[in-house]
């Protein structure tokens, strides 16, 4: 018999097991890709609906005066990531881009940045060009005959899982400076249209590996 002004309160306890699934990159299976660039081409802002999709050179570049005005140019290029296995975590990625001509003093900086696919190299103008994406990384004091590589990594801002499950990769090369400068700066690299030494990425690949967990939660 219960006493009057004491109550006996029954607490039920539930207990739920969980096992979770954690997938980790496992080092021990890493693989290199070596992706040659897919298109390719660079835009002019003098020129603002010429496309130069299928030119041997790549150009970056700024001149304070040319024709009575200023000239900007920047490289898009594009890269299919369907060789790398569904699933599979990129670690390590950098871009590959030869020179082959230089100016300025010193020589500019040339910055990467991550854009939309919605473009091909047989159509993009100055105007047509899509809209700057994430920083991703920069390069400067290069000369010609000579391979130089942007770390996609470097700025912390690559989502590479997006890029993966669309298996497109699409970057733009601008220089740091556009101007206004008071002497020419920018390079020019080789193209997917050059009879050799054509840009690439280099990208290192794991496959996952799975782990459980258990978890006991109370209520």
């Amino acid at each position: 018999m219960v006493k009057s002004g004491f109550f006996f309160k029954v607490r039920l306890i539930f207990a739920l097991l969980l096992t979770l699934t954690i997938f980790q990159a496992n080092p021990g299976l890493a693989k290199v890709y070596t992706i040659p660039v897919h298109a390719d081409a660079f835009v002019e802002s003098q020129n603002p609906d010429t496309n130069y999709g299928g030119e041997p050179d790549l150009y970056v570049q700024y001149f304070p005066e040319f024709n009575e005005t200023s000239m900007t140019r920047r490289a898009y290029l594009k890269f299919d990531m369907s060789g790398i296995p569904p699933g599979h975590i990129i670690t390590a990625a950098k871009l590959y881009l030869f020179v082959v001509g230089n100016g300025g003093h010193p020589p500019p900086n040339a910055d990467l940045y991550h854009v939309g696919d919605g473009w091909t190299g047989a159509t993009i103008t100055w105007n047509t060009q899509p809209p700057t994406g994430n920083y991703l990384a920069t390069q400067g004091s290069m000369f010609w005959g000579e391979y130089y590589a942007w770390n996609l990594f470097e700025s912390g801002l690559w989502q590479p899982a997006v890029d993966l499950a669309d298996k497109k990769l699409s970057l733009l090369l601008k220089l740091a400076d556009e101007g206004p400068l008071v002497d020419f700066a920018g390079y020019i690299f080789s193209s997917n249209d050059s009879p050799d030494s054509r840009p690439y990425l280099e990208v290192t690949a794991v496959p996952p590996t799975s782990s459980s967990i258990n978890l006991l939660l109370l209520d």
